[in-house]
Order: structure tokens, then C-alpha cells, then sequence
């Protein structure tokens, strides 16, 4: 766990919308382009930010949005004693490069530079220690986690290098190795940052504008979106209030198809349901069905995420999915998706 976030540096955490994104994916061979929310990000540190991303499997503009949320990309200035950072990681900072034209100063636009003590929080924690660097690691953290990170990244000063790190971090409480437990995305942020606010504010800054969404959708060809609905349950002996759905966060399409059909708790982000499901008993199948959730896959996809829902009718040319927070964030639509769609369908379950 790496701590809270800067007071006075950041969007205040208590004014939090809780929101889980549809994030566009970074597609091989195709430029990044960041979230609307994203776009003050030094032009720079965007490519940056795709390397890293690539380098770790998570979505740039996440990664951007905790450098926004945690130091302002780099603008941050508490001027606080270098010591604070423990001699063993200040060894390995390159303070040249945060001096007035120095490497890291001109990429961020820092006209007058900063020192190292101006990247540490002055609010200590966890033992005492002071939150450091460009994406803001505890010591503790930063030591554990920096040699497992690709790439041997030594300097939590350099952008690049605390982005890896961060990627990498997350990556690992994704994947269960930091934890012994997959989990979802928005909850690996959750304990990189201290809080279910901190991931939602991340999250909320990465997520792209409705517009966006579309027009992306339309490019890549992820079929029509026939209407925009209320939130009625579409399935058949709902419960009122709909069907336990707890563990997935409200807005997302999880929570959904959670809301509309029994389903295991913690199966994971979107993409990974079809494998969890199975493993959970639940039979799969690679052809639509009336009721059976679709599952779309990540990064070559829809999102980082994936995406999930509920199959509604079969079509020659596709299938009617009811989905959420694939034009927008709690916002529940109908469209058709063709079929057979090999590339971004994963398969279903029944």
C-alpha cells in the first residue's frame, strides 16, 4: 500500500463521483491518445506514458491520471527537506535532471526546476515514512517493488521509471502476485492509492468522454447502438433491488449483468469472467444465446477492462446485447454486435 494523495496538490478525495471507466484501449501499432480529462499532460510524458503502459500491461492513461492525481504531473512543490527521502533511494535520483533545463525539468515544463525535497509528501505515514518521487511510493513500497518492476528502474524521481514501477505494481495485485488474490483493477488502484476514492477519482480522470466512446466504437466497428434505456431489469425473476451484486461497483458493466443475473462474486475484471465462471461451475459456450452474458476481451477489445452483457436476441448478422457503461458511465443502452466476431468476443456464459 502506498498511502493517500497530496491535500492541495489534487482534486479533493471526499468529493468523489463512484466510477468505473470504459477506458479506450491502446491498440499495438496505433498512436495514444489520452483521456479529454488528461489532456493538460505534458505532450511529452504522453509518450512516456505508452511506454510504460506497454512495458506493464496497464492502460496509459491510468497511469497518467495518478500522476495527475498525485503530484499534478511533476508540478507539485511542498519544499520539504531532501533528507526525508532515505539516503539509499536518494543515492539513485538524478538530481541534475530536476534542475532548470535539467532531463526530467524540460520534460515537465518546469522552468525553475524543483528539488528533491519538493516531490515529498509532507504528511508522513505508515511508520513514519514520507511518500516520494514522481508517482508518490512509500520508501517501503518503492524498494519492494522497483527490482520486480521491467527494466532494473533505480530512480523514483525519473518519470519514466516511476510510471514502470506503478504499471508494474498494479499489474501484480491484478494478477494475484503481490496478494495471492486477482483483483480487479479498480481495486489494485484502490491499494496503490489507500482507498475505493482515490481509485474512483483515477478512474474518473481516465475515463473517456461519452462522444469519445462512440465515435471510437464506430471506427473499430463494435456494431450499432439501437437505444439508450432505463435501468428495468431485462431479464426474467429479478429480485427487487436485483440480484446480489455487491462486490461489483455501481456504473460498470459488471454491475449489470451482476444486477440482472446470479452470478459468483469476484470474478475479476470483465474480461476475466468467462475463465472465473468456469472455474466456478458455470457452463461457457462460443455461441450467443438468448440470456447468456457475452464476454469481450481486453486491450485488442473493448477496454483494459474488457466488457460484459446480457445477450438479448439473435440476429443473422449479430446479437442485441443490454450492457452498461459502454456509452458512458451508468448508462445502460442496447446495441448490436455483429457476429462471428472472433477478435473481440471471448465467449459466453450460459
Amino acid at each position: 500500500m502506498r498511502r493517500s494523495t497530496f491535500s492541495g496538490f489534487t482534486l479533493t478525495l471526499f468529493l468523489v463521483v463512484v466510477v468505473a471507466a470504459v477506458l479506450g484501449p491502446h491498440l499495438p501499432g496505433l498512436p495514444f491518445a489520452p483521456s479529454a480529462r488528461l489532456s493538460d499532460a505534458p505532450g511529452a510524458l504522453l509518450t512516456i506514458a505508452a511506454q510504460a503502459g506497454d512495458a506493464t500491461d496497464i492502460d496509459p492513461n491510468v497511469l497518467l491520471a495518478i500522476a495527475k492525481v498525485e503530484c499534478s504531473f511533476g508540478q507539485c512543490r511542498t519544499g520539504q527537506p531532501d533528507a526525508l527521502v532515505p539516503a539509499d533511494i536518494r543515492a539513485h535520483i538524478d538530481a541534475a535532471a530536476l534542475q532548470p533545463g535539467g532531463r526530467t525539468a524540460a520534460l515537465l515544463g518546469l522552468a525553475g526546476g524543483r528539488h528533491i525535497g519538493d516531490w515529498v509528501n509532507p504528511e508522513p505515514v505508515a511508520g513514519g515514512q514520507h511518500a516520494m518521487g514522481f508517482m508518490q511510493f512509500l520508501p517501503s513500497t518503492w524498494r519492494l517493488e522497483a527490482p520486480l518492476a521491467p527494466g532494473n528502474p533505480r530512480d523514483p524521481y525519473d518519470p519514466f521509471q516511476a510510471m514502470v514501477v506503478a504499471g508494474s505494481y498494479l499489474h501484480r495485485l491484478e494478477s494475484g502476485a503481490e496478494t495471492g488474490r486477482p483483483e480487479s483493477l479498480s481495486d489494485a488502484i484502490a491499494t496503490y492509492g489507500g482507498s475505493q476514492a482515490y481509485a474512483a477519482q483515477v478512474l474518473a480522470l481516465a475515463q473517456a468522454p461519452a462522444a469519445d466512446l462512440g465515435a471510437q466504437a464506430a471506427s473499430l466497428g463494435y456494431g450499432r447502438v439501437l437505444e439508450v434505456t432505463g435501468q428495468a431489469p431485462v431479464m426474467n425473476g429479478v429480485p427487487p433491488g436485483g440480484w446480489p451484486h455487491a462486490t461489483y461497483p455501481y456504473g460498470q458493466c459488471t454491475w449489470w449483468v451482476a444486477y440482472n443475473r446470479p452470478v459468483p462474486p469476484y470474478l475479476g475484471d470483465a474480461w476475466q469472467w468467462l475463465g472465473n465462471a468456469a472455474r466456478s461451475g458455470y457452463q461457457i459456450s462460443g455461441e450467443p444465446t438468448v440470456g447468456s452474458i457475452v464476454v469481450y476481451a481486453r486491450n485488442h477489445g473493448y477496454s483494459t477492462f474488457g466488457h460484459v452483457g446480457i445477450v438479448l436476441e439473435v440476429r443473422p448478422d449479430g446479437f442485441v446485447v443490454s450492457e452498461m457503461n459502454y456509452v458512458g458511465w451508468a448508462i445502460v443502452d442496447q446495441r448490436l454486435s455483429p457476429w462471428p466476431d472472433p477478435q473481440h468476443v471471448e465467449g459466453f456464459i450460459l
